[in-house]
């Protein structure tokens, strides 16, 4: 009886599984086949199981501002409040739509969504800002927001931070935020960092020493975990 149960319970859980895979290709090819405007209508199952929402924890909150009417792109202030002092960051959020080319490859989650992983980095950051006074920070795989770096350079005393992403167009989002936030720029720098691909670049401005490496969730895929080995390993 024991054995019965134990396989009908491991068939159904391969069901879900599979139900939940097949649901996020349907949520993948909506998202391809937008023609540029943003979907704000609920879609029942498929919004439950699709990217994860940054509130997941509730330690940063987010409400949408207005600084222009460009379509391509959404303000809106995160804010963390943290022993009755507010802390807050205006984060662009790009409202274009994805090509596939732009979601293959290495990973790219975090141009689409700010991960509950950024959120808690970020709140720890802000629950400890001594630790990083007069250090020399990089973050690494800062997606679209780089939301734990910039909260440290707003609000810290680092001597400088390097905040870095594989996808171009993730660090381009970065620069609207730095521009529109009026972060200093011998203080705050980012740039495109893809791990792995630094032979024959000697001279590259990443390869350089730092007091604190920030990292969110980057090894969460297999694939990128032996090139951040060799790449920091000699360095």
């Amino acid at each position: 009886m024991s054995a019965v149960c134990n396989g009908t319970h491991h068939h159904q859980h391969r069901k879900n599984r599979n139900e939940v895979a097949r649901r996020r290709w349907k949520i993948l090819a909506r998202a391809l086949q937008k023609n540029g405007e943003v979907d704000t209508t609920p879609n029942d199952v498929d919004d439950i199981i699709s990217v994860r929402r940054f509130t997941t924890f509730d330690l940063i909150m987010s409400r949408p501002i207005l600084f222009d009417s460009n379509p391509s792109a959404s303000w809106f202030e995160y804010t963390a409040m943290i022993s009755q002092e507010k802390f807050s960051l205006s984060i662009r959020h790009p409202t274009r739509t994805f090509t596939a080319a732009e979601l293959m490859g290495f990973n790219n989650t975090g141009n689409i969504c700010v991960w509950p992983s950024e959120e808690v980095l970020a709140y720890y950051i802000l629950c400890n800002l001594q630790y990083f006074s007069g250090k020399t920070i990089l973050e690494l795989g800062g997606g679209m927001t780089c939301l734990a770096g910039l909260m440290l350079a707003k609000y810290s005393t680092a001597a400088s931070i390097h905040v870095t992403d594989g996808n171009i167009s993730a660090v381009d989002n970065v620069r609207y935020i730095l521009k529109q936030n009026g972060f200093d720029e011998d203080k705050v720098t980012c740039s495109v960092l893809q791990w792995g691909d630094f032979q024959g670049k000697l001279n590259c401005k990443h390869i350089t020493t730092y007091d604190i490496i920030l990292s969110a969730d980057c090894l969460f895929f297999d694939d990128a975990r032996q090139d951040l080995l060799k790449q920091f390993g000699q360095h």
